[in-house]
């Protein structure tokens, strides 16, 4: 609530900058990056067999979701670029290739603010600009936004039109349980009709958390919380269409259809930025 407030005494004047069109975004465009080895000294020994059948599930499941939901598309509903391993370097993945892809979806080795691509050179996310056509991006990798706060300058950088990036605050599962969060999610956003952070809480604690492959810790007062597969989400808020919009809560149907609040209408300050990270609690036995 306060940072509407100070969004209504600060913005009052530019409340219809934009003007973007809204409805489901079609066909989809989906980019898949995954990696089940890297030749980065710090992941190198530690391969993630599952990558693909991860990052093959989000997009078999988010067309599947979208044919039903879409039925007059068809076949052409959602579109793949599909990209791994040697493919994914620092340089591709910093270039302008993502920037035709709705969705960016990458699989893979990460540490607090850090990506491990194929190369031996590591990714600072916060050093991406995620723009063009790129509206949503989901970072399946350990711990990226561990570090990450609400008015975080440095992650508020990320995000040149991007509406919103999915990833998770601590470790993550990547065993065969995994490869159903995707589909979970693509049931949640595109089929149920949910806000794009209430479907993935619900699939990785659906997925994940029921499925107890999550560590927990205990509080002492009969709970414990989870201290991994933690999800979290960063975005921007601001005006859109002359209204006060958190893009957290966009869901797919009503999905702004272009760049929203980039860096260069709102001169990347950091106070349009924050951060959602949700810890789950169950009883102790």
């Amino acid at each position: 609530m306060k940072k509407f407030l100070l969004l209504l005494i600060s913005c009052f004047v530019a409340q219809n900058a934009f003007a973007v069109d809204q409805g489901p975004v079609l066909p989809l465009k989906i980019m898949t990056l995954a990696l089940d080895r890297s030749t980065h000294q710090y992941v190198a020994n530690r391969p993630t067999p599952n990558s693909h059948l991860i990052a093959d599930a989000f997009f078999n499941r988010m067309k599947n979701a979208l044919k039903v939901k879409y039925p007059n598309y068809g076949e052409g509903v959602a579109e793949r670029n599909k990209r791994e391993n040697e493919e994914v370097t620092k340089q591709y993945f910093m270039s302008s290739a993502t920037d035709a892809s709705n969705f960016v979806f990458f699989v893979g080795h990460g540490t607090p603010s850090i990506l491990y691509p194929y190369d031996t050179k590591s990714i600072d996310i916060t050093k991406k600009r995620f723009r063009g056509n790129t509206y949503w991006v989901w970072l399946y990798s350990c711990s990226v936004f561990a570090n990450a706060v609400d008015g975080d300058p440095e992650f508020n950088q990320m995000f040149d039109g991007a509406h919103s990036v999915l990833g998770f605050a601590t470790s993550v599962s990547a065993d065969e349980e995994s490869i159903s969060v995707p589909g979970e999610f693509a049931d949640q956003w595109i089929g149920k009709g949910k806000k794009i952070w209430d479907a993935f809480k619900i699939a990785v604690q659906y997925k994940l958390h029921d499925a107890h492959a999550t560590t927990m810790k205990p509080q002492g007062d009969g709970t414990s919380i989870s201290i991994t597969n933690v999800p979290a989400i960063a975005y921007r808020w601001g005006f859109v269409n002359g209204r006060a919009t958190e893009l957290s809560n966009e869901k797919f149907a009503t999905a702004y259809k272009g760049p929203v609040l980039n860096s260069s209408t709102y001169n990347n300050d950091p106070s349009y930025f924050s951060v959602k990270k949700q810890v789950y609690t169950r009883p102790t036995y």
